[in-house]
């Protein structure tokens, strides 16, 4: 991305990351200019949390979203349409601009992590993450394999990691909002530690009085 431009805004409840695929229902008018106009193009827009605030009674959304490029489109009806996203890059929108278009324009400025981290903390968080994920099956009574991609960055690693956490938008805002791959690793194996403690915790009860025997 350059160092500037005018991107087209699409304000959701939730964050998309690099390299997530997000399917999409486009059926809003100005959404559905917004893809048109997108189309015609480089086929990009970018995504920011949307979310309710509390004190104002009014929706905000997030300076900081990730850009998606449409890869795939499913024409409907009177102009609908399913379309399948892939999050490119991280920007931040430096000037908002809601009066050009139907839709909210932004211009962004390139939004980068400028620490990396260490070969030991990738590893150490992408073991623990798969642990997570394996209690996480076996609490689920599911027989799944845990796979994980290789070659992959501390960065792409941290993101991916991030998406799986959709059950709490505020903290993967947080994760997207941080500029450092070691700070993100680390918040991120704090989290899942805790939550592989609980998983545990679980798991050795059921083992202990089994399923036909639940505790008092």
């Amino acid at each position: 991305m350059s160092d500037k431009r005018v991107l087209p805004i699409f304000p959701l409840p939730l964050v998309l990351f690099p390299g997530m695929i997000l399917p999409l229902h486009i059926f809003e008018d100005r959404y559905k200019r917004m893809m048109a106009d997108i189309m015609d193009g480089d086929k990009e827009f970018g995504i920011t949390l949307y979310m309710e605030s509390v004190v104002e009674n009014v929706g905000v959304t997030t300076s900081v979203g990730t850009m998606a490029r449409v890869i795939d489109v499913e024409p409907l009806e009177d102009g609908k349409m399913n379309i399948t996203t892939e999050g490119i890059r991280r920007f931040k929108i430096d000037l908002p601009d809601s009066d050009t278009q139907p839709y909210l324009l932004g211009h962004v400025v390139p939004y980068e992590d400028t620490e990396p981290a260490e070969k030991t903390l990738i590893d150490d968080t992408a073991r623990a993450f798969l642990e997570m994920i394996r209690l996480s099956y076996k609490v689920q009574k599911q027989k799944r394999e845990v796979a994980w991609e290789d070659n992959l960055t501390g960065e792409e690693i941290s993101y991916m990691i991030a998406e799986y956490l959709n059950h709490d938008v505020t903290f993967q805002q947080l994760l997207l909002e941080m500029q450092s791959t070691r700070q993100r690793l680390e918040k991120e194996r704090d989290y899942i530690r805790k939550v592989s403690q609980r998983l545990a915790a679980v798991t050795q009860i059921e083992e202990a009085f089994g399923e036909d025997h639940p505790p008092p």
